[in-house]
Formats: C-alpha cells, sequence, structure tokens
C-alpha cells in the first residue's frame, strides 16, 4: 500500500496528518519528531479522526512502520499560510516525484504569483496613502 518515507522534511510549510484507520489493535506507526535539542519525541498512537499538525517543512520527522492484523492508514495533507506576508517556505523536492508536474509546476507558479503580487498591491497602496497624506516616502516606511 502506502510507503513511509525515512526521516525527513516535508515539501510544505505545515503539514496535517488524518488518522483514517483503526489502530486499537496495531502496533507502531506513530509518529516521531526530533526535537531542536537532538533527542527524539514519539507522538501517542492517533485514535480514528485524530489530527496531528506539524510544521512539517521545519521539522525532522518520520511515520514508524506498523504491524499487527490491521492496515494503519493516515493521509498528509499539505498546508501554507493563506496571508502573502507569512513566509512560506514550500519546496517540492517530494511532491514532485508523485505529482503530475506540467500540473504541479502551473498551479505553484499561479499561487506563488498571486502571493507577490497581493504583497507588490499593499506596498504599493502603503506608498500611495503617504504620498497622499503629503508626507516623504522613504524605504523606513
Amino acid at each position: 500500500m502506502g510507503k513511509i518515507l525515512g526521516w525527513h522534511k516535508g515539501s510544505y510549510t505545515f503539514s496535517c496528518i488524518l488518522m483514517l484507520s483503526n489502530t486499537g489493535r496495531v502496533t507502531g506507526g506513530e509518529i516521531v519528531m526530533e526535537r531542536a535539542d537532538g533527542k527524539l519525541h514519539k507522538l501517542r498512537q492517533c485514535e480514528t479522526g485524530s489530527v496531528v499538525f506539524i510544521q512539517g517543512r521545519h521539522v525532522v520527522h518520520t511515520g514508524l512502520r506498523s504491524d499487527g492484523p490491521d492496515v494503519r492508514m493516515a493521509m498528509v495533507c499539505p498546508m501554507w499560510p493563506s496571508s502573502p506576508f507569512v513566509r512560506d517556505d514550500t519546496f517540492l523536492i517530494y511532491t514532485r516525484t508523485i505529482s503530475d508536474t506540467s500540473e504541479l509546476y502551473g498551479q505553484y507558479v499561479e499561487y506563488r504569483f498571486s502571493m507577490l503580487m497581493e504583497r507588490l498591491r499593499s506596498c504599493g497602496n502603503k506608498v500611495l496613502t503617504i504620498v497622499k497624506r503629503g508626507q516623504s516616502w522613504t524605504l523606513e516606511n
């Protein structure tokens, strides 16, 4: 079925992991993260419908293999900031390997340009407001 990645940082700023299966008769399968001090932190086993939300792009993590009579199934949903003023570290290294890149790249460029246009629009509005007030505009404004 699914493939478990080894230790990695995700492609997207945030990852939302939804547990789809009943883990009552399964051992293993926990998410393990490396803390800033280098120690490992194992999250408790999630129940069906539970969600774990991590900064997947910034935290080295892995999912342990599971064992038991039932299948452990989880869905990883990539998430990124909706505000163009919040840093977005999206990096398509893993996503490229499992996606139709002609579709992925087009969507990614459209998303990045829309964020850039919103930043420029905001900056332009700020400059126009300063000028309309009769104030002098500087780079510090």
